[in-house]
């Protein structure tokens, strides 16, 4: 990735309102309540970048049609 200026790429957007939409607990000592907002953090990002990986394998397949036409 570039070193864009904050708020002007996409991607560290989203993941950067996953952060704020979920906020950590400190001190974890494998309390139940701070460790879970790590994993739900955790699946919204993944889930975000499974979404975002498909939307770029489906956009490069439709670039490569329009090239090899």
């Amino acid at each position: 990735m570039t070193n864009a200026a904050d708020g002007s790429n996409p991607l560290r957007t989203v993941l950067a309102k996953i952060d704020a939409d979920v906020p950590l607990n400190t001190p974890l000592h494998y309390n139940q309540g701070h460790i879970s907002p790590r994993l739900d953090r955790l699946e919204a990002k993944l889930a975000y970048m499974a979404d975002y990986i498909a939307f770029l394998e489906q956009r490069i397949q439709s670039l490569e049609g329009r090239v090899v036409s």
